[in-house]
């Protein structure tokens, strides 16, 4: 056995005993703007052009002027739903981010361009 997969095997077991989760499914999106634990918005389809990420438990905010219903992808790879919202403060229809999922295209019934608040805490 190669030293590199003893290895592998090793981390695998030390991080199943210790009782962290591990997402099952990869990633597709942008992994070198929102790698390790965050919720983040882009503002094209395909995970282009970033306009934030957060950690967990974020409490509800409005995003910026700038990011105002602009957000056509995003991704959550928190261990915890987030939600989103289509109108500033929590307004408006409610959108979950599930735990450990992306969507590299919001279709018009999920609000394309249409995010103006966002929390970590919880889905809907």
């Amino acid at each position: 056995m190669k030293k590199s997969a003893i290895l592998g095997a090793t981390t695998i077991a030390a991080v199943l005993a210790a009782g962290v989760s591990v997402p099952v499914a990869a990633f597709a999106g942008n992994s070198q703007y929102c790698s390790g634990v965050w919720v983040c918005l882009y503002k094209d389809a395909g995970y282009a052009t970033p306009l934030g990420w957060r950690s967990a438990g974020f409490s509800l905010e409005s995003v910026s002027p700038g990011a105002n219903n602009q957000t056509s992808s995003w991704e959550n790879r928190t261990g915890t739903n987030a939600r989103w919202y289509e109108d500033q403060s929590g307004g408006g229809t409610c959108h979950t981010m599930a735990r450990y999922s992306e969507t590299s295209m919001s279709w018009p019934w999920e609000g394309n361009d249409n995010l103006s608040s966002w929390s970590g805490t919880a889905g809907c």
